[in-house]
């Protein structure tokens, strides 16, 4: 352990150096005798992450399996939380009711053209030493319905509605069959429910060698790639309840079922890497068999604090604990660089720095079935102020190519942080990155805060070669073999999160670019008014470029008052959450939608390609109404609102 008082002297010595540093090298937000203290503590910060303590975090972590209300997952709960404890943070494990689901009898059979009694744990190959342990589980699909059926195969590759559509020109039937399915078209459960309105009685998926084997590269035990013996735990859950039972199923066993369709060659894009037939087809019989256990259960999240000098707003820092099987990439990777972070702002707190703004780091259960945890914290716990900020490290850790994605506020700030994180190579993060900040926001816990509660949230990670997502192959073996040797890519995360955690938690104003938003609105205004002029419909957006155009001079006021640091947190935060409206479906951001492929200006973009001239309007209006009410945040940072 490093003693305090060497912490306190190099911070001193630092800080020295910074001031020197701070004229050429200022910081959005920060004064200038801000930006002399924030440079001195964050060359301190750098020091302290360390790799060895990534790796033993992730050994520690992937010990047992940690699926959702398993002895393992209130272990890992109870294993973070002393572990923050000791580096200083309080902390409190927060409970949440959740629906749970696990198996209680999962079978599938063969009957025809031969009889097949399939064995559904994973297994390792024959040259593999880390066959799956019992704890791991039969895979299965979170939110499938029961049933019992026996009927016979179509396979409809990755079953997307074309796929279905394809397969009734081509003359077979679905309906009463099981289909077999490719992962990969999206949401396990949209794929789910496509065959379900095709009419088929059960889904069987499987992960293809093309996609995540083989085809992609060497696989286990000599590659990062899937084997055959390694299935994909799915979560099937939609807002329309599936009626048909949904089983997840490995290689080795599709390409049985496979040889088990008759007809002709399915077309070039639907075959996969197996070494088996691809056929246009209905045939052979099989017997599929879910049936789950359902309870409401407790489930925990763990919050740890840094108070700040202002604890009316926190910057919260989160990765999820829960796991398929063990999870080392998905997300002990995660959580193992959150204890670096923690490890590395408890030492700089215990030696007497103190945050502006209060820091929260998280270990959210819940991640797999549907992100309770993340959304019982943004909405639910108790927290001392209004979350500021949230960044989000998911599957932190697969490879070594560093990966970003931010609301555009925040975009600016990403790109400043990784230029100040040494790369190991005599460079820094930023100049190996490139700068792009297109990692989607698009699922999981970061689009709770994202889209759902209006939080200015960030996403970073290392990406690489990573076939063994939901599968128990996803271990530490994995991972100190081909995923992070040497758990450098951990240390260098957790470098460039604390950076960030940082300057959003100590800058005078939260260091937001509100006029980054100008460039996505001016292109989504000009694509709208060329639909519009396609479509031939009555459409004003007269109202709409109004808004817009009001919204972009606030951001450009709002952006000069935040570099002098003089804007007050509240007017942003309100501003953020005034771009948040409720449609049919739910919450969604007026810019971004709920992120996933919805497109910018969704409430308007997605009626006009439908040609709903009704919903066209209440898109306009509820639109400008938003970026409106944004506008007028921004412009009175001293209301009462704010």
């Amino acid at each position: 352990m490093r003693p305090l008082f060497g912490i306190a002297a190099c911070l001193l010595c630092m800080a020295i150096a910074a001031s020197a540093r701070a004229a050429e090298r200022p910081l959005y937000g920060f004064d200038q005798q801000g930006i002399a203290r924030e440079l001195g503590l964050e060359q301190t910060y750098l020091t302290l992450p360390t790799a060895q303590g990534a790796a033993a975090s992730l050994s520690a972590l992937t010990a047992q399996a940690r699926f959702d209300g398993s002895w393992g997952d209130g272990e890992s709960a109870r294993w973070m939380a002393d572990r923050l404890r000791s580096f200083g943070w309080q902390t409190e494990l927060a409970q949440f009711p959740a629906p749970l689901e696990w198996p209680k009898r999962i079978e599938l059979e063969l009957l025809a053209p031969q009889r097949v009694r399939f064995d559904l744990r994973e297994s390792a190959d024959a040259n593999d030493t880390d066959a799956p342990r019992a704890d791991a589980g039969i895979p299965f699909a979170y939110g499938s319905p029961d049933g019992n059926v026996r009927a016979p195969l179509v396979y409809a590759d990755r079953g997307s509605a074309e796929d279905f559509a394809a397969l009734v020109r081509a003359g077979v039937e679905v309906k009463g069959a099981i289909a077999l399915l490719r992962n990969g078209a999206g949401h396990a459960g949209d794929v789910a429910q496509n065959a379900e309105r095709a009419g088929a009685a059960g889904v069987i998926l499987y992960p293809d060698p093309a996609d995540d084997g083989t085809g992609r590269g060497t696989a286990l035990p000599a590659g990062p790639w899937r084997p055959m013996g390694s299935a994909r735990r799915v979560n099937v859950t939609t807002r329309v309840p599936l009626k048909i039972p949904v089983l997840p199923v490995t290689p080795a066993v599709a390409q049985r079922l496979l040889a088990a369709i008759p007809g002709s060659e399915a077309p070039t894009r639907w075959r996969g890497g197996l070494p088996a037939a691809y056929h246009l087809g209905r045939g052979g019989m099989v017997h599929l068999d879910v049936l789950l256990k359902r309870r409401i259960a407790r489930l925990t999240n763990v919050v740890a604090m840094l108070p700040g000098q202002d604890p009316r707003d926190a910057v919260v820092i989160g990765s999820h604990r829960d796991a398929w099987a063990y999870g080392a990439a998905d997300d002990a990777s995660g959580i193992a660089t959150l204890v670096e972070v923690a490890r590395g702002l408890g030492y700089l707190y215990r030696a007497g720095w103190r945050p502006r703004r209060t820091i929260v780091v998280t270990g959210l259960d819940g991640a797999e079935i549907g992100s309770t945890g993340a959304y019982a914290l943004a909405f639910e716990h108790q927290l001392p102020g209004r979350i500021a900020a949230y960044i989000d490290c998911d599957t932190c850790v697969t490879g070594s190519r560093f990966e970003a994605g931010a609301l555009a506020p925040l975009a600016p700030l990403v790109r400043e942080s990784a230029a100040a994180v040494p790369d190991g190579g005599g460079s820094t993060l930023a100049a190996r990155w490139g700068g792009g900040t297109d990692l989607p926001l698009t699922t999981g816990d970061a689009a709770i805060f994202a889209y759902e509660a209006g939080v200015a949230t960030i996403g970073v990670r290392f990406a690489g070669p990573y076939g063994v997502d939901g599968s128990a192959f996803d271990d530490a073996r994995w991972m100190g073999t081909f995923g992070d040797p040497g758990y450098a890519r951990h240390r260098e995360l957790a470098q460039v999160i604390g950076t960030l955690a940082l300057r959003l938690a100590d800058a005078a104003s939260l260091p937001q670019r509100w006029s980054a938003y100008g460039p996505t609105l001016d292109a989504a205004l000009r694509s709208l008014s060329l639909d519009v002029k396609r479509s031939d419909l009555p459409i004003d957006l007269q109202p709409l470029r109004s808004a817009v155009q009001a919204f972009e001079r606030s951001a450009a006021r709002s952006d000069a008052r935040i570099a002098a640091g003089t804007m007050p947190d509240a007017a942003q935060l309100d501003a953020a959450s005034a771009l948040i409206v409720r449609g049919a479906d739910g919450p969604f951001n007026v810019i971004y939608g709920t992120g996933g492929g919805t497109g910018t200006l969704p409430a308007i973009a997605k009626p006009l390609v439908a040609g709903n001239e009704g919903r066209i309007e209440w898109g306009i209006e509820t639109s400008a109404a938003a970026l409106r009410r944004a506008s007028d945040a921004l412009n009175h940072p001293g209301s009462p609102t704010s």
